[in-house]
């Protein structure tokens, strides 16, 4: 039930999507699930109370990030399935971001939690 990668997806990424490893999945909970039993740790991103603030969390670990839908957000059961959530706090009267900016900012913190400071 997801957005497919089609044309238009790779011209609209600039051609990014070329270059990274997409898998598509009959069942996104069941997925996670095998990610963790292989070592991984599943971070959703998510506006929710129980999440917290992208930038206290040390993603410097073999990690899976999880973003919902921009409507409605991530399912129940595969919220659940993650071993913790992320926010992205906003200011103003922006309440929320498109989910290809909220995956950008958890892509970079994970990066940057890798890479020594320059």
């Amino acid at each position: 039930r997801a957005a497919q990668i089609t044309p238009a997806v790779s011209r609209a990424s600039a051609g990014a999507a070329e270059h990274l490893m997409i898998s598509r999945v009959t069942n996104i909970a069941r997925t996670l699930q095998a990610l963790k039993e292989d070592g991984l740790w599943v971070a959703g991103v998510e506006d929710h109370p129980q999440a917290q603030d992208y930038r206290t969390v040390d993603l410097d670990l073999p990690l899976a990030l999880v973003l919902g839908s921009e409507g409605q957000g991530m399912r129940r059961l595969v919220a659940e399935t993650c071993d913790f959530l992320l926010r992205i706090p906003m200011k103003g009267r922006i309440n929320s971001l498109n989910v290809s900016v909220a995956g950008a900012l958890a892509i970079y913190w994970a990066l940057d939690a890798r890479e020594p400071a320059e």
